[in-house]
């Protein structure tokens, strides 16, 4: 059997865990992958692998032909330094940071703190990876075996829970959104981030399409930081994802968010920003704005047309169930490790 070890940001230091140990054993960060894991076992053909989950790209707690290293938490798409010691890196977020929509698609201060903030990213991208660069000719020139590529995986969800799947058309609330929305300061005092400015801008819009449509049913609930959000119990959250409609899901720190994850998995039709294009992005139906000012128009095919929002909806449901929930990454991760198992290299310091 596989053994895995957490390493999250929580100061408690890496540690043995068991992904079969249930609910009353998890957090939140470990419930998707967990689950995630429990599926890829019975697929896996070599078993004695040591899976690291972890939130850091500096280091691991071990390293090795038998280590297999998944990165949660990191928002900047750094590549990992231990990439060569181990036998294959899965990481969220990409390896590469994203502008999103910046200042040709979104022209304002939003497109700037877009621009400003991937600007800095790629300032703090660029040491690591010329390092990653330095290793890999390094080890061409002297013929030693090359490491894996980074596969990217999805972030799968946070704060949810399963729940009884509510057909559309019964489905009360029309336009859903949870989440904080910070103060936008006097620039003169403070850049505000590209999350507070899309923040804005999204309740800016939904604040027109409502009071063009008197009768939409509307439930936004805006909590003061992500902290607020992850307060509220699983079961509140899931129930009202499930009894949504429309779920707009706008960028966070990073331009991927769990929200959007989380509405595609109850089968909600997801409005957003531009997302990187990830290979689980490419086929989703996720209905991507350059700008929030573009939200009326986007969701008038969808609240005038019934047929059209079943047809989003079987979409949305169709899209998790192949990619990214956590029986389907449990194939892909095995299928690819799989795929890896032949080659046997020796992974090597450095």
């Amino acid at each position: 059997m596989p053994r895995y070890f957490l390493d999250l940001p929580d100061g408690g230091g890496p540690r043995p865990w068991n992904p079969h140990a249930g609910p009353g054993e998890e957090w939140a960060e470990t419930r998707y992958f967990a689950a995630v894991f429990r599926a890829m076992e019975p697929a896996l053909h070599e078993p004695d692998l040591d899976f690291v989950l972890t939130w850091h790209t500096d280091r691991l707690p071990t390293y090795g032909d038998r280590v297999v290293a998944v990165v949660q938490g990191d928002e900047v798409g750094m590549i990992p330094r231990y990439a060569a010691r181990v036998r294959a890196v899965f990481k969220c977020y990409g390896t590469r940071p994203t502008l999103g929509t910046g200042l040709l698609r979104n022209p304002g201060l939003g497109g700037l703190a877009s621009l400003a903030q991937c600007g800095v990213r790629w300032l703090r991208w660029l040491p690591g990876a010329a390092l990653h660069a330095r290793s890999l000719a390094g080890r061409k020139l002297r013929g030693l075996p090359m490491p894996e590529p980074i596969t990217v995986i999805p972030l799968g969800t946070y704060n949810q829970i399963d729940t009884p799947l509510v057909p559309i058309e019964e489905r009360p609330t029309d336009i859903f959104f949870a989440g904080s929305v910070e103060h936008v300061a006097s620039l003169r005092h403070r850049v505000a981030s590209p999350k507070t400015y899309a923040r804005h801008a999204m309740i800016t819009a939904v604040e027109r399409v409502a009071a063009a449509r008197p009768g939409l049913r509307l439930d936004i609930r805006v909590t003061p930081d992500f902290q607020g959000s992850e307060s509220d119990s699983p079961a509140n959250y899931s129930r009202a994802l499930m009894d949504s409609k429309i779920c707009l899901s706008p960028r966070g720190t990073s331009l991927e968010t769990f929200r959007t994850f989380e509405a595609l998995r109850c089968g909600c039709i997801v409005v957003g920003e531009r997302l990187p294009r990830h290979w689980f992005y490419e086929a989703g139906p996720v209905l991507e704005l350059d700008r929030w000012a573009d939200l009326d128009a986007a969701l008038q095919r969808l609240l005038d047309d019934p047929a059209e929002l079943r047809r989003q909806h079987e979409r949305s449901l169709a899209w998790w169930r192949d990619y990214c929930s956590e029986a389907a990454l449990g194939r892909f991760l095995a299928a690819r490790l799989n795929e890896l198992e032949p080659r046997r290299h020796t992974v090597l310091p450095g």
